[in-house]
């Protein structure tokens, strides 16, 4: 019997684009997994997959609510969370069960990810992520001010800690921060080298359309609002709350400024490789 869900958000042309190439991606990996496929009010109807459970909204969610919506239909002590333009690489199952294996205290596993048609690896998480790891507190403290790890996609958690953290935001971008906030407080955090996720991001993608100024900073408004309001965040958590915020502004206006110039003069990339219709990098 399985002991691991992947839960999978689906709708309209995301039922078109890649959808049958997640769902192989995923059973090629070996392991018995439950895929739990959710139709977002797709107005293009689901292709039926033998094996797999399926979960109907009567009416859009955002992509936060959806995955929560699947969250209450599973069962398995593991749970993942899959978008359904995404390919899961050979190995990536066995990787996360491997570091999740590690010690009682792990809440997540997650693996590194890369570009399908460049082969480039995305620099998140970031090296410094794999520093702090060991120091679970630090890294949680940390991971209040930026994303350190995945909340989606190639990282393996306990479902009954998802859970306890209260789930995704209602909302369509960064709507894991504040759930890996949350997880980070509550046990420890893995992360591997191995690449998990072939992530193809576009100009249309919804983690592409929410860069802006208010929008980096709704993300990190959100994340207190969450903490301030959990019962398993520590009280010296909740009393650096004011600080982190200061350090959250910093990293939003100041920081952001100093890596934008940087990527400009270097020529790097530090945010997601954007691919147009035709499958190439754009500019």
């Amino acid at each position: 019997m399985s002991d691991t869900s992947v839960v999978i958000p689906v709708w309209d042309a995301y039922v078109d684009s890649r959808l049958d190439d997640a769902v192989r991606s995923i059973r090629d990996q070996g392991l018995p997994v439950e895929i739990i496929l959710v139709d977002n009010a797709s107005t293009v109807p689901l292709p039926w997959f033998p094996g797999t459970r399926r979960i109907s909204s009567a009416h859009r969610l955002s992509l936060g609510a959806s995955r929560n919506l699947g969250l209450v239909s599973v069962t398995t002590p593991y749970v993942v969370f899959w978008d359904s333009d995404d390919i899961m690489p050979a190995g990536t199952l066995h990787d996360l069960h491997r570091a999740m294996a590690q010690a009682d205290d792990v809440v997540a596993a997650a693996t590194a990810m890369h570009h399908p048609l460049t082969g480039k690896r995305y620099p998140f998480p970031p090296r410094l992520a794999y520093h702090l790891a060991p120091r679970s507190r630090l890294f949680a403290l940390c991971n209040t001010v930026r994303p350190l790890y995945p909340g989606l996609g190639s990282v393996l958690m306990r479902t009954d800690a998802v859970r306890e953290a209260g789930g995704y935001d209602d909302a369509n971008h960064g709507e894991d921060w504040a759930l890996t906030s949350a997880l980070a407080f509550r046990g420890r955090i893995v992360l591997t080298h191995h690449p998990g996720r072939s992530y193809l991001a576009t100009p249309d993608s919804l983690s592409s359309r929410h860069r802006s100024l208010c929008a980096v900073w709704s993300r990190r408004c959100r994340v207190r609002r969450r903490l301030r309001a959990d019962p398993g965040l520590p009280k010296a958590g909740k009393r650096l709350l004011p600080l982190l915020a200061v350090a959250q502004w910093f990293d939003v206006v100041i920081f952001r400024i100093l890596r934008q110039l940087l990527q400009k003069a270097t020529g790097t990339v530090t945010g997601p490789i954007l691919t147009n219709s035709k499958g190439s990098p754009t500019p």
